[in-house]
């Protein structure tokens, strides 16, 4: 019977340790999940940059060449 006892004392052990292993699993993909949310907006917001940016390049480069033509008449 002692026997008994102590093996259920052992497994229950182990049952304990496999919960809280699992608990920080759990916060652990959570938090992986968190992360991939946040890469996800981030890789957006580059997309929208990405569209942004022949625009804005081609708006400055206009500017610059008028001021130079600006200039040489002076």
């Amino acid at each position: 019977m002692d026997n008994k006892l102590q093996q259920f004392k052992i497994l229950n052990k182990e049952v304990e340790g496999f919960e809280v292993y699992n608990t920080q699993l759990k916060k652990q993909l959570n938090s992986q999940k968190q992360e991939m949310s946040a890469l996800n907006a981030a890789i957006d917001e580059v997309s929208v940059v990405e569209r942004q940016i022949r625009p804005s390049m081609i708006r400055r480069i206009d500017s610059l060449l008028n001021y130079r033509s600006n200039d040489n008449r002076v």
